[in-house]
């Protein structure tokens, strides 16, 4: 007999406090657990010791941008499946890619998506 499932948990790495605040306000509202970071390299100071289902990861953030971030973890092996959000028009090849303003439904779809696709 199985126990009780676990909270999907995704991670939102998002520089603007009021953004970050209402995706994980979205977030938490259709049930997830969520963990929000100000930077690439906060989000990289917790690093494995706090695992996530999917990364929701803005492509400006500061010192270290996004697309860093992620190259960063592509060398350590470790990636969630990600989702880039961007308000500016930069070529994103074949990442999941929205563009702000996004609606709600787009970023829930967006994740649902990476969470049935096989790893």
């Amino acid at each position: 007999m199985s126990g009780p499932v676990p909270p999907v948990t995704i991670a939102v790495v998002e520089d603007d406090e009021g953004v970050r605040r209402a995706l994980a306000r979205l977030l938490r509202a259709i049930g997830y657990s969520v963990r929000t970071y100000g930077s690439a390299e906060e989000f990289l100071a917790v690093g494995r010791s706090a695992p996530v289902d999917c990364l929701v990861l803005d492509v400006y953030l500061g010192t270290m941008n996004g697309f860093e971030l992620h190259a960063e973890l592509v060398e350590t092996g470790w990636v969630p499946p990600t989702i880039f959000v961007t308000a500016h028009d930069e070529p994103v090849g074949d990442r999941v890619c929205l563009r702000k303003p996004f609606e709600d439904g787009d970023l829930l779809d967006a994740i649902a998506g990476l969470l049935r696709s096989p790893v």
